[in-house]
């Protein structure tokens, strides 16, 4: 029997709200069914190498980690062979730019403790949502931890690791990722991203 198309294999394992835009299939994996992966109107993902000269690696990768844990993903954004792993929430806001290869994870995927890592990993993993605000830009090969907050209008430079929240309209930049400068944007122009 032949395989469904992309959109087909999205749409039995995630919530899709109106029209998605794929590129070759996405890798799914939840944890239970009362785990949720929600993927509103106009998203786009880019799923090959193809699809983003950038230099995708891989395809997009959603993972829900425990029971109740939600991934959302905001209208018009598009995503280019990200990664999001989520043990509680990642949400994505609107026109967000996830650049390739970018990870996002809302917990550290293993406990510290040795003891704990070898014998009792998942009790023990630490998890707290993660917010990607709207008309974000993350760039590629950036890598987003638990408990991150990155504002509205914000820019984070290629190959960050972003440890801290960051303002609206900023860029920040670098491993660890540090604000770099403020983003000029009128009073005017902001209103109209409201």
């Amino acid at each position: 029997m032949p395989r469904k198309s992309p959109l087909e294999e999205l749409r039995k394992q995630c919530e899709c709200c109106g029209e998605v835009n794929i590129d070759g299939y996405a890798t799914i994996q939840k944890w239970s069914t009362d785990s949720r992966i929600v993927i509103e109107d106009g998203v786009t993902l880019n799923n090959t190498a193809a699809s983003n000269l950038a230099g995708v690696v891989h395809e997009c990768r959603f993972v829900t980690q425990r029971s109740g844990a939600e991934i959302r993903i905001g209208a018009h954004s598009g995503l280019s062979g990200v990664t999001i792993c989520s043990m509680q929430k990642v949400s994505v806001g609107k026109y967000v730019g996830l650049g390739a290869n970018v990870m996002i994870y809302d917990n550290d995927m293993h406990a510290v403790n040795p003891y704990l890592r070898t014998f009792d990993n998942d009790a023990n993993v630490k998890a707290k949502e993660v917010v990607i605000e709207d008309y974000v830009w993350v760039g590629a090969n950036s890598i987003i931890l638990k408990g991150v907050h990155i504002g509205k209008g914000a820019v984070i430079g290629a190959g960050s690791v972003v440890t801290c929240n960051v303002p609206d309209y900023t860029i920040y930049g670098g491993n660890p990722a540090r604000f770099v400068r403020e983003i000029q944007v009128t009073q005017e122009q902001k209103d109209l991203l409201e």
